[in-house]
């Protein structure tokens, strides 16, 4: 690792297709990216100092479709997950049986072709694409083995086949022929993500056709088993988890003393010299009515001559063949590829929505928070509007009917109880809705009704209702402060914004800079949207209502952007919020956040937006490589200075701040964008995994001990570091952005 003050910061994503220490990117057949795992396994991360990281040791990739997440690891094991009814895990380890196992016996002596205890399977050949997973396995001196590993992308919203397809071929390149018996098994063992009041013992099935285990719940007999369709923290009604072959094929179970069992499907035969041998399993589960054979058989037709979906993967991702830059190319395929296979429908709020990923989903089981998942609908409106809308959707199916949004949602549609109140969701929703019209022209997306939760109260109301509703929550109950500007309550993007004072002295008076710049420039996208709404012939009964709630919108905006502009003078940077009269935030030590949007008004001179610029430049990105850190100087003791929000690298702030820049200097960020590369991520760390292909919401800056990590060793961020969609999602609307930038500027000329 270079010492952290040589970090090489001159960067050109047109020159880097560098092979970092872990592995290089390379194309498959259909020109979509893939990544060639060649780091040692298990994987030991050091940093520059000599300390052992304590990042997982068994790297992994995202697969899935609308119906499953599946992470592929670098030694061939594998873990699955459903979000239809909770998070759930269905194949969890214990400390005698593992997630899975890949075994073949040759003549009578065995090998496990998974699993980081297997020297077969950590020197296999490691090729990771678009929904797929390729291991080049040489068994012996006479058995080569190829096993791919794959989802297909979902066809349509709602919808997908909850599996993953399985490929193995055997080729026998010695002179005698081999008797071979190969299995593939999984652990049945489903566990809800952090939630440790319910278990579930594995009751399995034996038929024909496959092997099968459900999952029976078990608590204790304070906690009441809910309806199906009601809201609840637990899931009294878990997937079956099943394994099919195809062909002749022999399906076993061997229970264990732990509530566990492992089914298992296996293969016997004889394979003749020079002969090869394709064998196909499907590993998944299924809900309900869903019927085994159905899901099976759509993958095996799907995946009978390629049994890695590149055809499908292919037309399911858009044309970016219009790059020049190809690592920018590679990228955004990519990204836009874990956007897909991110995406997961939900059966309480009947939508597919986005979720962030990372520790908040894989590690606490949450589904948080509206602001994230309306993040991402803003890049999918560019390729998969429907995707878009769902996400909106199943936001404003989390709205209470006074226009309030609970934090985080677990368990079946549960929305937690709980004091956290933040002040900027709503415009959030404002934003999102207002990009969706801009994009797609759907002026009759504003009809569109849905329920106000919980569900169960049968409330409903249209998109426009819902922006009404929205719109006086953020005018009458959060209101503004005595500077005219937006409060804050327990917190506006910064869930930290109090470390620096007491929330119960000052939480009646507090206002958030960072909230006034927003509403400023969403607000003026969303009225001129309604404007265009108010003459669709489509709207016409509700041409009123728009026109009224798009004078209120306007009155609204103008007061913020005075009270905004009065305040901001002629500062070379606004300050970040006010506690009351006498204390404010951020008026001597520059914060990002009310930066972002700032760049973005255009009320405000651009001499003056430039000089903002060359302060965050001078004040947050000096000798940083990642990008621009929250904070000027450490601000609590909460977390370790550079970590986090206490001055660490947050890819949101990436994302927003290379937007506000498109329009004051484009070279700048381009800058910030290629910083946020994972190309830049593997020249500067090429020794860290995370962030050579995902990452998670934030990353060390170099006020931290160890700059490039997700936060402190042994900190439970460091568990999961991986897959939280803000890295995917922003770099691939700034491109997309940049494009319309770019046209609109030649038709100008």
């Amino acid at each position: 690792m270079k010492n952290k003050s040589k970090y090489d910061i001159s960067f050109s994503l047109s020159n880097s297709s560098l092979h970092s220490n872990i592995g290089y990117w390379s194309i498959d057949d259909v020109n979509l990216p893939t990544f060639n795992y060649t780091g040692k396994i298990p994987y030991q991360i050091t940093a520059f100092d000599g300390e052992k990281i304590t990042y997982p040791k068994d790297p992994w990739f995202l697969f899935g479709n609308y119906a499953i997440t599946g992470f592929v690891h670098a030694s061939g094991s594998y873990d699955l997950y459903t979000l239809r009814r909770a998070w759930g895990r269905l194949n969890v380890a214990t400390e005698k049986f593992p997630t899975n196992l890949a075994t073949i016996r040759i003549d009578k002596k065995e090998y496990h072709l998974s699993g980081l205890d297997s020297s077969v399977a950590c020197n296999a050949k490691k090729v990771f694409g678009t929904g797929f997973a390729s291991f080049n396995i040489e068994i012996d001196k006479d058995i080569q083995c190829e096993r791919t590993i794959a989802t297909a992308p979902s066809q349509r919203i709602n919808a997908g086949e909850s599996a993953l397809l399985i490929t193995v071929k055997l080729t026998n390149t010695g002179n005698e022929t081999k008797n071979i018996q190969y299995a593939e098994s999984i652990l049945a063992n489903y566990k809800m993500v952090d939630e440790k009041r319910i278990s579930y013992k594995a009751i399995t099935k034996i038929n024909a056709n496959y092997v099968a285990s459900a999952f029976e719940p078990h608590t204790d007999k304070t906690i009441t088993k809910p309806i199906k369709e009601e809201a609840s923290t637990y899931d009294f009604y878990p997937p079956e988890l099943f394994i099919k072959g195809k062909g002749k094929v022999i399906y076993n179970v061997v229970d264990h003393q732990d509530n566990t069992s492992t089914i298992l499907a296996q293969n016997n035969f004889e394979l003749e010299s020079g002969k090869s041998k394709i064998l196909r399993f499907v590993v998944g589960f299924k809900y309900d009515n869903e019927i085994i054979d159905d899901i099976s058989n759509a993958l095996f037709s799907k995946g009978k001559d390629d049994g890695k979906f590149r055809k499908l993967w292919k037309e399911k991702l858009p044309d970016f063949s219009y790059q020049k830059d190809e690592v920018i190319k590679r990228e955004q395929y990519w990204n836009t590829y874990v956007l897909e296979a991110s995406a997961k429908y939900n059966d309480y709020f009947d939508e597919t929505f986005i979720p962030q990923g990372m520790t908040y989903d894989y590690i606490w089981g949450l589904n948080a928070v509206a602001r994230d998942h309306l993040h991402y609908s803003l890049p999918t409106n560019y390729f998969n509007p429907k995707l878009s809308k769902s996400i909106i959707r199943f936001v404003l199916k989390e709205m209470n009917p006074n226009g309030y949004f609970h934090y985080n949602v677990n368990g079946y549609g549960y929305a937690v109880p709980n004091l956290w109140n933040p002040s900027d969701l709503q415009l959030h929703v404002f934003w999102a809705v207002a990009e969706y019209l801009e994009k797609t022209g759907d002026y009759s997306f504003l009809n569109d009704e849905t329920a106000y939760y919980p569900k169960r109260i049968n409330y409903k109301a249209s998109v426009l209702e819902k922006l009404k509703v929205a719109f006086d929550y953020l005018n009458d109950e959060i209101a503004v402060g005595h500077h005219g500007l937006i409060k804050m309550l327990n917190g506006d993007w910064n869930d930290q914004i109090w470390n620096e004072q007491p929330i119960t002295f000052y939480y009646p008076t507090a206002e958030s800079h960072y909230n006034a710049s927003m509403a400023i420039v969403v607000l003026k996208q969303l009225i001129g949207q309604l404007k265009k709404a108010s003459n669709d012939p489509q709207l016409v009964k509700e041409k009123i209502a728009i026109q009224n709630l798009t004078n209120r919108l306007s009155i609204y905006r103008e007061n913020m952007l005075k009270a905004f502009i009065s305040d901001l003078g002629n500062r070379n940077f606004a300050k970040r919020a006010y506690f009351n009269d006498e204390l404010d935030m951020g008026a001597e030590h520059m914060h990002i956040e009310s930066q972002l949007y700032t760049l973005m008004i255009d009320e405000i001179p651009l001499e003056q937006r430039q000089r903002i610029v060359e302060e965050v430049t001078k004040r947050l990105s000096d000798n940083e490589v990642l990008g621009v850190r929250t904070t000027e100087k450490k601000v609590s003791d909460t977390f370790e200075a550079g970590t986090h929000e206490n001055g660490g690298i947050w890819q949101y702030v990436q994302g927003m701040y290379a937007l506000g820049l498109m329009n004051v200097d484009i070279d700048k960020a381009d800058s910030v964008i290629a910083k946020m590369s994972f190309a830049n991520f593997a020249k500067n760390y090429p020794d860290y995994w995370p962030g050579q292909w995902t990452g998670g919401d934030c990353v060390n800056s170099n006020l931290a001990k160890h700059p490039g990590l997700a936060s402190n060793n042994g900190s439970i961020y460091m568990d999961f570091p991986t897959y939280c969609t803000h890295i995917h999602s922003w770099p691939l609307l700034y491109q997309f952005k940049k494009k319309e930038w770019l046209e609109v500027k030649k038709e100008k000329i």
